[in-house]
């Protein structure tokens, strides 16, 4: 989410047999100590401009065909982090064809909670 802690999945995502990748949004504060910026050898230009969904799909798309060690993929946007999975998927379909989306947003017309949020909820 825009204005989320992205450290608000470790809790969601504890478990010792998972890899959890967290990305923020471009252009915006890292919100933990003691990070250091490095690119990424697999980084390729954006087209789109720094800060929008558009540029931040992007990102999510580098990182998704880049990052996991594993076929067992779920990607879990929060609020604009939703509207982010859905652009990229919008960019590069065939690259979520295997992939599990959960959507945590509020603002999604017919939406409901995934199993996994209703848990943590409860």
């Amino acid at each position: 989410g825009f204005l989320e802690n992205h450290c608000y999945f470790t809790q969601a995502y504890e478990a010792p047999t998972t890899e959890l990748i967290l990305l923020t949004c471009s252009n915006y504060h890292i919100p933990v100590n003691g990070v250091t910026a490095e690119t990424p050898d697999w980084e390729v230009p954006i087209k789109h401009l720094e800060g929008t969904i558009e540029y931040d799909a992007c990102i999510l798309n580098q990182a998704l065909s880049s990052l996991p060690t594993t076929d067992n993929i779920r990607v879990h946007g929060h609020s604009r982090g939703g509207a982010v999975i859905l652009e990229a998927i919008k960019q590069w379909p065939e690259l979520y064809d295997d992939v599990e989306v959960v959507l945590e947003a509020p603002v999604l017309p017919n939406g409901r909670l995934s199993a996994l949020v209703t848990t943590i909820l409860e």
